[in-house]
């Protein structure tokens, strides 16, 4: 539900997302993070979260580091 989303976005933001957002009618969810350590963290509130709120399980979750470079030629 929308609740459960917002909830689930707000506990992400409080577990140190620098911003986050859900996609669609919910399939993927989006933060992003100053470190990997804290995107690492807010990734198992964001599990635990849907999970306590709906009883959802995440099919898949990923840390990654975005390109700090920027759009070149390649």
């Amino acid at each position: 539900s929308a609740t459960n989303g917002a909830s689930c976005l707000s506990r992400m933001q409080e577990a140190g997302a620098t911003g986050c957002t859900i996609s669609g009618a919910g399939p993927t969810c989006v933060a992003l993070c100053e470190t990997k350590e804290v995107g690492e963290a807010v990734a198992e509130v964001m599990k635990k979260t849907f999970k306590d709120a709906g009883n959802l399980d995440c099919a898949s979750v990923q840390v990654s580091q975005l390109d700090q470079q920027g759009s070149r030629i390649v």
